[in-house]
Formats: C-alpha cells, structure tokens, sequence
C-alpha cells in the first residue's frame, strides 16, 4: 500500500468514528437536559426515527469506508499488477533476447561445424594425395633402384649367353649392348615356350643368375599395390616384367653344384664403372 493510501485509510477511520460516536453523544446530550422521560414520551415512528438516526450514519459510513477501503486496495492492486506485467514483459523480450542469441549462437555453430567438416575432408584428401603421391615417389625411387640392380643381373646373363648354344651349333659371341637396350636383347633371346626352353643346354650359372632376376622383381612387387597408376600389373607389362615372366620356365637352381664365383662375374662397360663391375 502506497503513502497515499495509508493516509486516505487513517482519515475514514476517523470520520467514521467521529460519525459514530456524534448521535450517541447527542442522545447523551439530550438525555442530560431533557431526562429519560424525553426518550419515553416520543412516538413510535419519533422513536423509530431517532433509533435509525441513531444506527443508520455509522452502517452508512462503514459502508463508504468497506467502499473506500475496497478502492485503495484494488488501486494498490493494479499498481501492483502493471508493475508485474511490466516486470514480465521485460522478462519476456530479455527471453525472447536470450532465444535470439541462442539461435545465433546455434547457427553460428552448426556454420562452423560444417566448415570443421568442410576443411576435415579437404585435409583427409589432400593427405591421401600427399601420401599417394610420397608412395609413387618412393615406389619410382625404388624401382632407380631395382632397375640398376637388375641391369647387373642381365649384363652378367649376357657374358654367360655364350654358353646356352643349341645342341650342335657354335656359341655366338657377340659385344655388350647399350644400357638401354640390353632388356630388349635380353628379351628377344629367352624362349616363350617350355618346349622351346628344352631345346637348349642352359648353363646353371645362367639359372642362378635368373634366380636372383626373379628374387630381386618379385621382392619390389610385394611392394607395389595391385590397383593404381603404378600397379603391379604395369610394371609386369614393363620389358623387366616380360623377362620375368620368360626366366619363369628355367628350371631351378642345383645349388649342390659348385661354382667359382669369379665366373658369375660379368663384363663391365668400357665406358662405365657402376653396379655392373660388382655384378
């Protein structure tokens, strides 16, 4: 309740006391200056109306203080009620506020998220290219390798061509070919067929030496995927790989058979001092 209603509160209390305790006082009066016999010697309807000028003022004023009384409170009620409606309306736009920031928020986060997302897969295929492409480096690097260790190999297969002769023929004897070209060479002579393959007198130093061709392919195949740019596939469709496959046919190396190893050495380039001295 505000000051102003305690106030008009207080003011119809007193009214209405003064108001009720004005007839009683006035009978009193009239009761001292006149005696009971004035009271006695009314009329009824007198009478009658004395005793409701008597009763009827306070009821009255009572009435008009419940009415007075009614009106502050229900005036205090409303303040208080706006003040509430204010406070929840407040409440409300700082929730719908707070709603607002959440959905931004939410959004926002969904939107990096995405990007998180986004820039994951961008980051998992750029490493599966990178390691893709560390492989085929490698595997290229590997395969300079095994390429000049292979070379050996045929260079010490040619110095021993002299002695795989068909049966009643003379050995051919013949000058090293180029680097390059000695696959080729190489390739040409082997034959494609087992039938073929029996005809010869194959030198088991010549088997050995096919041997170890085949050990050193087969061992960086196990290393090449079987799908890819660089399957294994393409590198058995390579000149090596047709060699490979050609030296399949010979029989396996006698390894009870003695061999000098200065006789499996083969005849180095004039030109050239690399793996081909130490084959």
């Amino acid at each position: 309740m505000t000051t102003t209603g305690k106030m008009m509160h207080v003011a119809a209390w007193g009214v209405t006391v003064l108001a009720g305790l004005f007839v009683p006082a006035a009978g009193f009066v009239l009761m001292r200056l006149q005696g009971p016999e004035a009271f006695l010697a009314l009329p009824p309807l007198h009478l009658s109306v004395m005793l409701a000028a008597l009763f009827l003022p306070p009821c009255l004023l009572m009435l008009i203080f419940t009415w007075l009384t009614q009106r502050i409170e229900l005036g205090t009620l409303t303040e208080n009620l706006l003040r509430q409606t204010t406070l929840f309306c407040n409440q409300r736009a700082l929730a719908e506020t707070l709603v607002e920031e959440v959905r931004a928020q939410s959004a926002l986060m969904q939107e990096q998220l995405r990007t998180a997302a986004a820039d994951r897969v961008t980051e998992r295929r750029t490493t599966q290219l990178l390691f893709q492409e560390t492989r085929l480096l490698r595997l290229t690097a590997e395969w300079s390798l095994v390429v000049g260790e292979l070379g050996g190999i045929l260079v010490a297969m040619w110095r021993l061509i002299h002695g795989w002769t068909e049966p009643g023929a003379e050995a051919r004897y013949s000058s090293l070919p180029p680097p390059e070209e000695l696959p080729l060479h190489i390739l040409r002579i082997l034959p494609v067929t087992p039938k073929e393959m029996a005809k010869y007198d194959i030198d088991e130093r010549f088997i050995r030496q096919a041997a170890r061709y085949r050990a050193v392919f087969q061992a960086f195949l196990e290393q090449v995927p079987e799908s890819g740019r660089l399957s294994r596939t393409a590198f058995r469709q390579l000149v090596y790989g047709q060699i490979d496959a050609r030296l399949a046919l010979l029989p396996r190396p006698n390894h009870g058979e003695i061999i000098e190893p200065e006789t499996l050495a083969a005849e180095p380039y004039p030109e050239r001092d690399s793996l081909i001295d130490q084959a």
